[in-house]
């Protein structure tokens, strides 16, 4: 006997097959069969559910609710439209693995977007994020990409310049940890400082350590509006040199004057696809964007952390107006 029977429910299993009906039971909160409709199960409570579409939830595959998560919130607003798996770390921007030195300026740098819950960050390591998340209890599952950013913050600080040698191996070193420890993958946001620093050539050799664990590169491209068609193919080349599999996450097109690029970009994915190199991409259903605003301050500016940030935009405006011209 099931604790529920949903019966006549259109089943829709996730594994890509065609939904189809039946009956679904569950017990100590697990499903426990899916049967034909119309089936003898007996249950302590019993949901017709009249045709309606039943399935296993939805993933969240772009989340920034570290924080939310950490803190023990309940997450209604996932869980009432059916989520039960949230991505996180997205953008570059994961909150670990992190030195105790940088912790207070990543806080304020991602205030932002993750908001400011006081959340005591008592981890360094990507494993010990995870246990604290594990220890927080969340009310869904959760998995997490390591960001790119805060890779190279662990190695080079906020600094605009490219990578050296002995860097790259370092971040290659701490990548290849963070995905023995549980990271799914590496995530980009390549307008974001200092993930914005990195070049072609550093991105395709820090991802080739990502590549050989089975993780796969998520990345907010470099551009999403005049320069979308570039952003597109610098994407292709980091999937084709390194060999992981890449994701434009949020793809999209932004500027009037831009409207109707689309068919052309999605083409060129094709195309690429057809040769053998695995990009894909995600996109949200509706017409807007969301950023943090900081992202129109050029990205020299950032190279001085948050705090110089902020002085800059005191001191300096007149500098930073021209700068934006």
């Amino acid at each position: 006997m099931f604790d529920i029977l949903f019966r006549n429910a259109k089943v829709i299993d996730g594994t890509g097959n065609p939904w189809f009906y039946g009956d679904v039971g569950v017990e100590g909160g697990t499903v426990a069969a899916v049967l034909p409709p119309g089936s003898t199960a007996r249950a302590r409570r019993v949901e017709d559910v009249d045709g309606k579409a039943l399935c296993p939830g939805f993933v969240d595959g772009h989340s920034h609710s570290e924080l939310p998560l950490l803190a023990g919130e309940i997450m209604d607003c996932k869980i009432m439209q059916g989520v039960t798996t949230e991505n996180l770390g997205l953008d570059g921007m994961s909150l670990a693995p992190i030195k105790d030195g940088d912790k207070a300026d990543w806080k304020k740098h991602l205030s932002g977007l993750a908001g400011t819950l006081d959340v005591p960050w008592t981890w360094n390591s990507f494993a010990e994020y995870l246990d604290c998340l594990q220890a927080a209890k969340p009310p869904l599952n959760v998995s997490s990409y390591v960001g790119l950013g805060t890779v190279r913050l662990s190695v080079m600080g906020m600094t605009d310049r490219p990578a050296e040698g002995h860097e790259i191996r370092a971040m290659r070193d701490l990548v290849a940890r963070c995905m023995d420890e549980g990271a799914r993958g590496i995530s980009a946001g390549l307008i974001y400082p200092p993930s914005r620093y990195q070049s072609l050539e550093e991105t395709v050799a820090v991802a080739k350590a990502a590549a050989a664990h089975g993780g796969i590169y998520d990345v907010h491209m470099r551009n999403e509006a005049d320069a979308i068609a570039e952003s597109v193919e610098e994407v292709i080349a980091i999937s084709e040199r390194s060999g992981i599999p890449a994701m434009i996450t949020h793809f999209k097109i932004r500027g009037k004057k831009n409207w109707g690029r689309s068919a052309a970009l999605i083409r060129r994915i094709d195309e690429a696809r057809a040769a053998g190199i695995d990009v894909t991409m995600a996109q949200y259903p509706y017409t807007a964007g969301s950023t943090f605003l900081h992202v129109v301050i050029p990205p020299w500016y950032h190279s001085r952390g948050v705090d110089g940030l902020l002085r800059a935009l005191r001191e300096e405006r007149g500098a930073i107006k021209h700068d934006l011209d």
